[in-house]
């Protein structure tokens, strides 16, 4: 396998906050994430995963033993998506609601990475929920 950069992710995202609870002046608020590139060397996408089941952990097979870029999207309306992942020899796991978002961006590769990833639904109907997966390494 070749080790030198054959993939490029680009990030391009601006988050954008409004309060409109003051009256004559809402303050915005605008984070441009400038676009940060990852060159990896390999990558997994799968547009919609839908094997995801009630407390049934599905591992994510990841390009590499270490990955530095994962963006995970729950599609379903309604329904919560658990995530697991190891990250520095610790996993954590934690839920992202209807039509949520995770991502883990380390274009600079100097983290801890994350070397395990599995994606569970949840413990009550609906049964299946889709997803939305990319991993580069």
């Amino acid at each position: 396998m070749s080790t030198s950069p054959n993939v490029q992710a680009i990030l391009q995202a601006v988050l954008t906050a409004t309060n409109t609870t003051l009256t004559n002046n809402p303050q915005i608020s605008n984070c441009d994430f400038g676009n940060p590139t990852y060159n990896g060397t390999a990558m997994y996408f799968d547009p919609y995963v839908t094997q995801l089941t009630a407390g049934t952990f599905q591992q994510v097979q990841l390009p590499a033993a270490t990955v530095w870029g994962v963006m995970v999207r729950n599609l379903h309306a309604t329904a919560t998506l658990t995530i697991s992942y190891t990250s520095g020899g610790v996993t954590a796991e934690f839920s992202v609601g209807p039509t949520g978002l995770f991502i883990y961006w380390d274009v600079s590769k100097t983290g801890s990475g994350i070397t395990f990833l599995s994606l569970a639904g949840p413990s009550s109907p609906p049964t299946r929920v889709p997803a939305m997966v990319l991993v580069v390494a």
